[in-house]
């Protein structure tokens, strides 16, 4: 059965090392480490995990789906996006519910001025 640093290896795939550590929020001689047989202490491995978009169970043991049972997307996420949820992740909750009620504040403003503009052209 492979071993973490092998299923460490199927998460980075053909990403530099460089780029998969920043999405991690580790350092790259972290990852490297990993990738030479040193084994992560759990905050790191939730970290890769999430960043990888694999479950801490598989990555850690090789047991189980290597994706999280989510629901399915049905588009891939884009840069933006990752952006967005890296962020998030270093987040608190407060912060995070902040975020939440400005998205939700200018979604709500953006359909206003939408339908203002759509009265004048109509």
């Amino acid at each position: 059965m492979p071993d973490f640093k092998d299923r460490l290896k199927q998460c980075i795939r053909e990403e530099p090392v460089a780029a998969f550590a920043r999405r991690c929020g580790l350092p790259e001689a972290t990852i490297r480490s990993y990738l030479n047989g040193k084994k992560p202490v759990y905050d790191k491995l939730v970290r890769i995990a999430d960043a990888a978009g694999v479950s801490i169970d598989w990555l850690a043991t090789g047991r189980g789906s290597m994706r999280p049972h989510t629901h399915p997307r049905t588009q891939p996420i884009d840069d933006i996006e990752e952006k967005i949820l890296i962020m998030l992740n270093d987040m608190d909750e407060d912060k995070k519910r902040d975020v939440l009620k400005y998205i939700q504040e200018k979604k709500l403003l953006m359909e206003l001025l939408e339908e203002r503009k759509q009265r004048k052209v109509g």
